[in-house]
């Protein structure tokens, strides 16, 4: 009875242990609108310190990929936006790489949107406490 008694706690034990270490599902996303002036795709001071922070929020988060979204001008042909995009795009995954980001978990793609910005976007589970 002692040892029935024994085995019960410690299943009830393991129970709350798995209970409270559940993966949740949150995504985190990063929407910089001031990453680069017009016709430029040179971070900003003020842009390294929103990837930083970006990256710190992406700490403990199991994830498979960062989206990167490159951003044109509303000035300039399709074929200048085109490019003004990717090196945009390219720039913010420089950064994260140089962050810590492993490069081939960084998917960059360009946007002829006129928008001046990147878009950076992660998701996947995070442990809830």
């Amino acid at each position: 009875m002692r040892n029935y008694a024994l085995a019960l706690a410690l299943g009830l034990l393991c129970g709350m242990a798995n209970a409270q270490s559940t993966a949740a599902y949150e995504k985190v996303a990063l929407d910089a609108n001031v990453l680069f002036d017009s016709d430029r795709w040179s971070l900003h001071p003020a842009s390294r310190d929103a990837l930083d922070d970006f990256v710190l929020r992406m700490h403990g988060l199991e994830s498979q990929t960062v989206r990167v979204v490159g951003f044109a001008d509303r000035i300039g042909s399709e074929a200048s936006n085109q490019i003004l995009a990717e090196e945009r795009a390219s720039a913010v995954k420089a950064y994260l790489v140089m962050k810590g980001i492993a490069a081939d978990r960084v998917h960059t793609s360009a946007s002829l949107r006129p928008d001046r910005r990147v878009l950076i976007e992660i998701s996947g589970t995070r442990l809830t406490r």
